[in-house]
């Protein structure tokens, strides 16, 4: 992990990093498929976005997973 700055946000598990710099670019390694059966959504703020825009998001985003793919909300976290 030599490559990354100090201070970047990066997004990893145990065995990898996931994500990092921009978590805007798709990848096999993150994609939904119609094989996927877990998902783990991110949902991070920067400057200028409001803490209740991410609050917002957290709750409109799992509505619409739940709506139009059919799933269901196993838990929700907020790490600040």
């Amino acid at each position: 992990m030599d490559k990354f700055v100090t201070g970047e946000l990066i997004d990893a598990d145990h065995a990898e990093v996931i994500c990092d710099a921009l978590n805007d670019r798709d990848s096999d390694k993150t994609k939904v498929t119609g094989k996927t059966e877990n998902v783990l959504l991110i949902v991070d703020g920067a400057p200028g976005i409001s803490l209740e825009a991410i609050h917002a998001a957290l709750q409109k985003n799992p509505e619409r997973i739940t709506t139009f793919a059919g799933a269901k909300v196993s838990a929700r976290a907020i790490l600040l």
